[in-house]
Order: C-alpha cells, then structure tokens, then sequence
C-alpha cells in the first residue's frame, strides 16, 4: 500500500471516529433535555418564537440533528415545527433542513465510506439491503424504499452514499419521497394548534390505513426488489 492510500484511510478513519465520539457525547449529554423539549412542544414554541428569525434556524437544526442522532423521532420535531409556524411554513424550514442534512450524510457517507457507515447503521441492516449495492436499478429501488412504511429512511442516506447513484439523482429521488410525510406531519402539528381535531382523526386515520397497507404488501415488495436485477 502506498502512502496516499495509507493516509487516505487514516484520514477517514479519523472523521468516522470524530462523528462518532460527537454522537455519543450529544447522546449522553443532551438525551434527556432535547426529549424532554421535544414533548413540551408548548415551551418550545415559546423558545423559538422568543429567539426571533433564529428560531426558524434552531428548528432547522432540530431536523438536521435527528438524521444524525437517532434517539430524536423525526415526526416530534416535524409536529412541533407545524404547531410553532404553521403547515406552509414549517414545510419549507424542515423540508430544507431535510435536503441539507441528506446531502452532508450523502457526502460524508461516499467520501468516508463503510468505516462511517458501520457506526450508523448494523451489520444486519447493512445486510438486509446489500441489493442496493448490487443492482443496476438502485434509483428506483431506493425511490420505493423511500416511499415504503417501516423503512429506516436515514439508514438508506448513508446506504445510498455507497451505491454508485449520481448526487443529483439521489436528491431529487430522496426530495420527491420525502415531501408527503413532512407535508403531514406539519399540517398535524398545525391543527394540533388550532385545535383542529376533526382534521387530525380523519389525518391519522388514513395515514393508519395507508401504514397497515404498506405494511402488509412490505415483504412482497421489498422481496421483488431483492431479487438480482442485474442480468435483467
């Protein structure tokens, strides 16, 4: 092995153990507090309006930060966005925040490669969708994958970065799937605010049913997309 190489690999090494000593520490250090100003959604609302333009920013990080750290639920901070700015607006912030925080995870997942991509995501996962790796439709399977309930979207971000995918097609691939469940997610928060219940019921009903859906069809699905596409 030469020297480039040599120091190629002690350089991503090196950030792989930087990210994940930066995860850890806001995992044990932050956990409870964030959790805890995630589910008093009414005194984060006071907090972010209170810090002015820079709330919209500090939600934003909120959203970028969960594709990161995984003990933030994504739809605690898509729900709470729409009960402090409303469904248009809350869209657009955690939608850009989204794009952002995908195209780092891309980048950083491409450029380190497995020794990033182990730290988030299991061997067995890595296992589950080694397919992705192996097939010469990866856009369209990741498009689906995308769509379907139950699927760790973040875990695909970072298995997406290994795949030989375009940055650009991943992007507009990743920002089409993504625009229903945060344009839901925010309009729930919103109508939480307005006391809009009626609106929830019949929300959370069909997104039930859509879910129980895709659950049920998930494994006939995900075993069609399996199956080697490369000599097709």
């Amino acid at each position: 092995m030469d020297k480039s190489k040599k120091n190629l690999i002690i350089k991503k090494a090196f950030l792989a153990v930087f990210f994940l000593s930066a995860m850890i520490f806001i995992t044990i250090k932050y956990s409870a507090q964030l959790i805890d100003l995630l589910t008093n959604v009414e005194n984060l609302r006071t907090i972010i309006l209170s810090s002015g333009n820079l709330g919209m920013f500090i939600l934003m990080g909120f959203q970028i930060l969960q594709m990161v750290i995984p003990f933030i639920p994504s739809d605690a901070v898509q729900i709470s966005g729409g009960y402090i700015y409303g469904t248009l607006l809350s869209f657009v912030l955690l939608f850009s925040a989204t794009i952002i925080g995908s195209i780092a995870i891309f980048y950083l997942s491409r450029y380190i490669g497995h020794p990033l991509v182990n730290i988030f995501v299991s061997p067995k996962k890595m296992d589950k969708f080694k397919f992705l790796m192996e097939s010469k439709k990866t856009e369209i399977l990741l498009f689906v994958l995308f769509l379907l309930p139950g699927v760790p979207k973040d875990t695909l971000v970072y298995l997406a970065g290994l795949t030989s995918i375009k940055p650009v097609r991943f992007l507009v691939i990743f920002a089409v799937a993504k625009i229903p469940g945060i344009l839901i997610t925010s309009s729930i928060g919103s109508n939480i605010h307005e006391k809009n219940y009626n609106y929830i019921y019949i929300v959370i009903g069909i997104t039930a049913i859509l879910l129980l859906l895709g659950l049920a069809f998930r494994k006939r699905i995900l075993g069609r997309l399996e199956k080697p596409t490369g000599g097709s």
